[in-house]
């Protein structure tokens, strides 16, 4: 649910149960969800969008290394 607009850009809001505060960011809200699905996240240093992006990075280089196997494995 939108809740507000901000007038000459694209950027909205969104209702949320959760408050604002700058020790819980978007960047952490997108740790949490990156390392529920299973993604190693770094959460407690989540602290800006390049921490989430080089942990995601890091995460993404060590799957392709484990599928390395022989096709038909």
């Amino acid at each position: 649910v939108i809740a507000a607009r901000r007038p000459g850009d694209d950027a909205v809001f969104y209702a949320s149960r959760e408050t604002f505060w700058v020790g819980h960011l978007c960047n952490h809200w997108t740790a949490e969800v990156l390392n529920a699905g299973g993604l190693p996240m770094p959460i407690a240093r989540s602290l800006t969008s390049g921490a989430v992006m080089r942990a995601a990075r890091t995460a993404e280089r060590r799957a392709a290394e484990l599928d390395l196997g022989v096709a038909g494995d």
